[in-house]
Formats: C-alpha cells, sequence, structure tokens
C-alpha cells in the first residue's frame, strides 16, 4: 500500500521500518524465510510472536513482531525439531538480496527428513487452560486510601499483547525512557468493578492534595472537599470527610481535574492493604460532588466538546469518546506515614491536574498508534483523494483481509485492439474464464463447476 504521510521525530524509528517492510523489494530469500516460518507454525501450531499479532496497535503488533524475530535464532524456534527447519530459517535470513535459493539441495534434506521420520508422529495432547467463570478477589476496596501510579508503556501497547507472555515481552524502550515517567498521587478508591469486557478490575479514583496547591485555582471553579482532622474547625455548611483511624495532617482535601479517574489494574497487582481509609458513605458523596451531570455525557455535548478551543476540553471529550479503546493502566501501592513527609519527593502532593496530562499524552500516543487523528498526527485528519487514487481495498483491524478492486479503470489495465473497446471482443491479452456455467432452471440462477 502507498505511504502518504510524512514523519514526525517521535516515530521516526518505527515508521522508517514500516516503510521499510512496505517498499522493500520482495525476493527468493523472503519467500523461503516465510516458507520455513509456516513449516514451523504446522509442527508446532503456534510461534514466539503468534499471540501479538491480533492484539495492541497496528505499530505496537510491528515492532513486536519484528523485536521477537530478532531474537530467535532457527535453532531456538525449532528446538527439539529436526535441525533442518531451524536451518532453514537461518539459511534463508543469510540470502542476500537477489540470491537464488539451492532449492534441490534443501528438497534432498528434507526428503532425507521425511524417510528418517518415525511413520508414527508424536503429537502433542496440548491442554486447554482452565478458566474460571467467577472474577477474582480485587486488588483494592472500596474507600482505600492508595498511591496510584499510571504506567505509561501497557497504558500504550495495551496489555492483551502481553498477557500470559510478561517474561518474554519486549518493552518499547522508548517508551519506557525518563520522557514517559510517572509520578505517585494519593488517592481513594471511590468505585471497584469487575469489567466483563476487558476481564480486569478497574476503579475511580478521587486525588488527595495539599492545601498550598488552592492558592492556583484563583476563581474557584475546582470544587474541593477537606479531610477533617483534630484541629480542624467544623462547620454544618462545609463538609468534611473523616478518616479511620484519623489524617494525621491538616489542610489537604479531595478534588478532580474535569472528572474521576478511571484505571484499570494489572492482573499481577498484589493486593493493597492501607493504613487510612473511608467509609462507603463518603465515597458516595464525593463521587456525587465530583462526577461531571448526566447530560454532560451525551452526544450532543460531546460533539460539541470535540471542536472546543479549550485543549483540555477538547483531548477529554477524545478520551471520552473512545474510552474503550483508551484503557489507563495503573500501579497501586499503600500509603504509609513515611509517604506523608514533606521531604519525600516521590509523591505528588501538589498537582492540581493530577493524572489528566499524563493520561493525554498516553492517549495520544496509543491513538496514533492504531491510526485515529490527534493534533500533529503526521497524518491528515480526513484523507484527501488525489488525481489516479484507487480506493484502499484492504479491511479488518490489521488489514489482513481485502476487497476486489471494483473501482479499477479498464483504460488503466486492459489492452484494447482500437481506442473504443465497445463490445470487449478487441479486448487482447486477457485468459477467458470457463470454471464457472451458467444454468437456468426455474428462473432461478444456478451455478455449477464446468
Amino acid at each position: 500500500m502507498p505511504t502518504r504521510y510524512t514523519v514526525s521525530k517521535p516515530y521516526s524509528s518505527i515508521l522508517i521500518l514500516l516503510t521499510q517492510l512496505i517498499l522493500a523489494q520482495l525476493t527468493f530469500r523472503d519467500d523461503f524465510e516465510s516458507l520455513a516460518y509456516t513449516l514451523l507454525w504446522l509442527l508446532r501450531g503456534f510461534l514466539p510472536w503468534s499471540h501479538c499479532v491480533k492484539c495492541g496497535t497496528r505499530i505496537g503488533r510491528t515492532r513486536q513482531v519484528y523485536a521477537q524475530k530478532k531474537r530467535h535464532t532457527g535453532s531456538t524456534l525449532a528446538a527439539e525439531l529436526p535441525a533442518e527447519f531451524g536451518e532453514l530459517v537461518d539459511y534463508a535470513r543469510s540470502l542476500s538480496l537477489n540470491d537464488k535459493p539451492v532449492y534441490n539441495r534443501w528438497r534432498r534434506r528434507f526428503n532425507q527428513t521425511e524417510a528418517n521420520a518415525s511413520d508414527e508422529a508424536l503429537v502433542s495432547e496440548g491442554s486447554i487452560p482452565h478458566t474460571s467463570a467467577a472474577s477474582p478477589e480485587p486488588p483494592v476496596q472500596v474507600g482505600q486510601i492508595v498511591l496510584v501510579k499510571l504506567d505509561s508503556s501497557i497504558s500504550i501497547d495495551g496489555y492483551s499483547m502481553r498477557e500470559g507472555h510478561e517474561s518474554s515481552y519486549i518493552s518499547d524502550p522508548m517508551i519506557d525512557g525518563p520522557e514517559w515517567s510517572t509520578a505517585c498521587r494519593p488517592a481513594v478508591v471511590a468505585q471497584v468493578e469487575w469489567s466483563k469486557w476487558a476481564k480486569k478490575y478497574r476503579f475511580l479514583a478521587i486525588p488527595i492534595s495539599r492545601g498550598t496547591d488552592r492558592d492556583e485555582d484563583e476563581d474557584g471553579s475546582t470544587p474541593v472537599i477537606s479531610i477533617a482532622t483534630a484541629n480542624a474547625i467544623t462547620s454544618s455548611t462545609v463538609p468534611r470527610i473523616h478518616t479511620e483511624p484519623e489524617w494525621p495532617l491538616e489542610d489537604f482535601y479531595f478534588h478532580v481535574f474535569r472528572r474521576p479517574a478511571m484505571f484499570y489494574c494489572l492482573p499481577l497487582q498484589e493486593r493493597v492493604h492501607s493504613a487510612w481509609r473511608i467509609s462507603p458513605s463518603d465515597c458516595e458523596i464525593l463521587l456525587k460532588s465530583f462526577t461531571p451531570p448526566p447530560d454532560s455525557l451525551g452526544q450532543s455535548k460531546l460533539r460539541k466538546d470535540l471542536k472546543s478551543a479549550n485543549p483540555d476540553i477538547r483531548h477529554d471529550a477524545r478520551v471520552q469518546q473512545r474510552d474503550k479503546l483508551y484503557k489507563f493502566y495503573a500501579r497501586i501501592q499503600p500509603v504509609t506515614s513515611a509517604h506523608l513527609a514533606i521531604e519525600d519527593n516521590s509523591i505528588d502532593w501538589f498537582s492540581r491536574r493530577v493524572w489528566f496530562d499524563e493520561c493525554i499524552k498516553v492517549a495520544r500516543h496509543r491513538g496514533l498508534d492504531i491510526g485515529i487523528w490527534w493534533t500533529g498526527a503526521w497524518f491528515p485528519a480526513e484523507y484527501q483523494p488525489q488525481e489516479g487514487d484507487i480506493t484502499d481495498s484492504y479491511s479488518e483491524l490489521d488489514n489482513s483481509m481485502w476487497e476486489w478492486q471494483s473501482e479499477r479503470r479498464e483504460s488503466i489495465t486492459l489492452g484494447t485492439v482500437g481506442e473504443d473497446v465497445g463490445d470487449r471482443s478487441g479486448i487482447v491479452g486477457l485468459t477467458k474464464i470457463t470454471a464457472l456455467k451458467e444454468e437456468f432452471k426455474d428462473r432461478k440462477s444456478l451455478y455449477s463447476w464446468v
């Protein structure tokens, strides 16, 4: 497929790889390597990268398959199999662009392998793993005060690509770099639920900040609910949330930026035991206070927000519009007394925007990897057809299926005797199709093989 886009710096390495894969001249060596993989797949039923070809993002899949192929040699791919199958992989990879494989030699070798094979082939009785219909115990509970840290790498690639293959998964070194580091932030777990679609727990987090941060909110547009302490002045008109045991420091409060943050728990997340918690009824008070009204989630409001001049409103709407695509995974740990010290710089106590900017950065990267337009994308929001273009006939998310090019013009590919095609009798160079013949019976059109 032709590439129509310019390359931006953050994606240059992977897009250069994609361009090389798309535009590279395919020769005998490529067919030979594909044949080697096909034979191994028929023998084993899988390849080390089989599980990830339908997971994650388009760019993430390409990067992971490429990284797995670099990791494995023919001998590791064909372990416990006749040596010829692994050597075929290494031989194909060793060929240069214009080398032609020595077919006769490999034909003789595989004939000999077949002759040496036992008549009773060993067949693996692979077992189907038992999956319980019941959901596991949640790693967090409603009311717990915890530390939440967004995992950028897993949120961008998605967890499905590495699920069950955590030890062999190769992370993207760019996303693992310092540019993508995130902060631990304190929050209360306001709601926990099992997602049947994702088969993982997810929770709503309402962050906790220290009082000095309220000075930044000059217009008071960000509502806050304070945490009650022993020395705090109580008032019937000003709600305060009590913790159990009592919160040891003053001037802490609950708040949100835009809305409570939704995070997914990692399957390997250990159960968290918190030193402080609030009651479920107080969690309901927080949710009612900080959750946007139902009418703000309507399609008309969403379409309006997508065109907002305010980037925060616009970006938030993009994430809400495709909430099943943008799943934010987090690592969770308990808050301890040591974390309450002002000197502890590992915890972000003073952020008014909390996880919002980190989540938008992750969503933008993931969206671009999938092919969803965001501001600054290397491809246009809507492709503008150019003269001579034909419709891309590939379909499915991974471009694995295709339709016929029904819009192909005869003037492009069909040679004719004269300028006028007429009844097609003058078309030359075509083979007449006789595979099907049409029979009429009872006014129905029947097709039978000739």
